[in-house]
């Protein structure tokens, strides 16, 4: 607004318009090695289970499939880093593609539901019983309120061909 003073001590406003830039909308694909560009390496994965003896102690860091199960017993996560999305950029929409290999019994459609995690972790390091060595989590499974978002972000159900997990 241009505000003009006159002699006798009175303003009057006068609104004046200004033009901003929009930018256009782009489009980000995370993928290790490969999108941003080749260097990126901020995805890390991993699962936990309590499934089968031993794995409460196992780290599946290494593995080439999570593993998920009905009833919370194995539990994936997935991280990325997206620091390269600009801080004051408003995120549209995001999803995560994610192949579903096999299904070892009973449905052929599993609920899951995806959380914000609170605490970090290490995909190198994590098992059921800590976030990461020596760290850990404030329930087994990452499931309490330190651990996760007790709210779900997302929910979808997983076929055994495969799924697309929108997340607002």
């Amino acid at each position: 607004a241009t505000v003009p003073a006159t002699a006798t001590g009175t303003a009057t406003v006068t609104p004046t318009a200004t033009a901003t830039a929009t930018a256009a909308p782009q489009t980000l694909v995370f993928r290790q090695g490969v999108s941003p560009d080749q260097g990126y390496a901020g995805a890390g994965d991993t699962y936990l289970s309590d499934y089968a003896p031993g794995d409460a102690t196992a780290v599946f860091g290494d593995s080439s499939s999570l593993l998920v199960r009905a009833g919370g017993r194995r539990v994936a996560l997935l991280r990325f880093d997206i620091s390269a999305i600009p801080p004051a950029a408003t995120v549209l929409a995001a999803s995560l593609s994610i192949n579903v290999g096999r299904q070892t019994e009973g449905s052929l459609m599993l609920p899951v539901a995806a959380y914000a995690m609170v605490r970090p972790w290490s995909a190198g390091d994590a098992t059921w019983l800590q976030a990461a060595s020596g760290v850990p989590w404030g329930s087994g499974g990452a499931s309490a309120a330190t651990d996760r978002s007790q709210q779900a972000g997302a929910m979808m159900t997983l076929y055994v061909r495969s799924a697309v997990l929108e997340v607002a």
